[in-house]
């Protein structure tokens, strides 16, 4: 199960046709004639770059846990070698498991696909996790159907990896081997922004008002030295920020008159909300956490952010939970209950009363001990902590009968 270090054959090999020709390298024009890509230029939007930011980030906050089930508890393996690659150690030399999670899931939010190289050690357990760039990085089926996932290194040489020695976190899936951006989907869109954001750096640049010209009284034609002096004493005044609410004193007869439309006439501000709005739509983030708060209040800011745990992230955290299972956990580790989970308690916490209040209901239904609930917290354990109560007040089903029973006997003997 080591690396392969041979160079790809790619007669070999099925890919998407001119992979980095596509979508991904040199990008695609949108109607409005801008080219998107997902490179730095994107990135440069900011609802894009917010969130992307927002979704890896509150993926890679959440504790990566390991447990073994048995039949009576599940025991919490701190010292395997999966929870040392990404909760409790490092996942490679250079990185923390916070930013390992953070860049892979950035990848697969950006890109479709967050690729990792394992790296097995000799005694069969993965050593290292090494991200893969998803620009250069596929997956390619060769003639005997064996599925390698093909990456040029810096060097500019090709490798190909197999495939179930790499970590491959997809986003939405079409063809089954790897995973669409959502960048294609809200490309028509950027290209308006984007268009729009040039559009407002010019505007400020170039002048104040959007177009215009000066007239002269008469029929008297103006030499073209004449009209480039006139052009050059009103820019002075009339265009720039500095020059915003100067008044230009036209003289000889010259009045100005504005042609087209103004940013407001074009109401530009309720443009830029809308394609916030459906750049927030389409990767499924609550507009209060990219600074649109219109229309939010506490109560729907706080269910807003349950249905962005429930309805985006924890899809992404059961892709994660389940190709780690798959790719770093044995199969006889599996046999034997090894599994990650992911915590999100920390994630859906609220505020101290409300915890509170779920830790006492709860521990009421026996569903959690004090120490569990401390645990939570970031509290240490205490002696006897670690017993499962309930409440006195209720009692089983099944003997309900015999205790209405049981009390009409007391009260027949008195």
């Amino acid at each position: 199960m080591g690396l392969i270090a041979d160079k790809l054959n790619i007669s070999n090999l099925s890919a998407p046709e001119n992979w980095l020709k596509g979508f991904f390298g040199s990008g695609m024009l949108s109607s409005s004639g801008k080219k998107i890509s997902a490179t730095e230029s994107v990135n440069k939007i900011a609802t894009v770059y917010a969130c992307i930011d927002i979704i890896s980030t509150s993926i890679a906050t959440l504790p990566f846990q390991i447990y073994k089930k048995t039949l009576s508890r599940r025991e919490k393996m701190n010292k395997h070698a999966v929870a040392k690659l990404l909760y409790t150690g490092k996942p490679n030399e250079y990185q923390t498991p916070f930013e390992f999670k953070q860049m892979l899931e950035a990848h697969r939010t950006l890109y479709g696909n967050g690729y990792a190289e394992i790296v097995w050690g000799k005694d069969g357990y993965p050593k290292e996790l090494w991200p893969l760039h998803p620009t250069q990085t596929f997956v390619g089926k060769d003639k005997n159907n064996k599925y390698w996932v093909i990456t040029q290194v810096p060097d500019g040489s090709k490798r190909k990896i197999p495939y179930e020695d790499v970590l491959h976190i997809k986003g939405l899936v079409m063809s089954g081997l790897e995973g669409i951006s959502p960048i294609a989907a809200i490309r028509e869109q950027l290209g308006i922004e984007s268009s729009s954001l040039e559009y407002t750096g010019k505007f400020f640049a170039n002048g104040t008002v959007n177009k215009g010209i000066l007239t002269t009284p008469g029929t008297e034609t103006l030499s073209k030295e004449s009209k480039d002096l006139i052009r050059g004493e009103w820019e002075k005044y009339a265009n720039g920020l500095d020059n915003a609410h100067r008044i230009a004193i036209l003289d000889s007869g010259l009045s100005y008159q504005q042609i087209g439309i103004n940013q407001i006439d074009a109401q530009f501000i309720e443009t830029q909300k809308f394609t916030t709005e459906e750049v927030a739509k389409v990767f499924r983030v609550p507009l209060h956490m990219l600074g649109q708060l219109d229309r939010a209040t506490f109560s729907n800011i706080e269910q807003q952010s349950l249905d962005f745990l429930k309805s985006t992230l924890i899809s992404k955290i059961v892709s994660w939970e389940e190709n780690i299972k798959t790719k770093l956990f044995t199969e006889k580790e599996q046999e034997k209950g090894f599994y990650i989970k992911v915590n999100v308690n920390a994630a859906m916490r609220g505020d101290s009363i409300t915890r509170a209040s779920y830790y006492r209901e709860m521990q009421k239904l026996g569903n959690m001990n004090i120490n569990e609930a401390r645990e939570l917290e970031d509290m240490d354990p205490i002696v006897g902590g670690d017993e499962y109560r309930v409440d006195l007040n209720s009692i089983s089903l099944t003997i309900a009968d015999k205790y209405q029973l049981s009390k009409s006997d007391s009260k027949g003997g008195d």
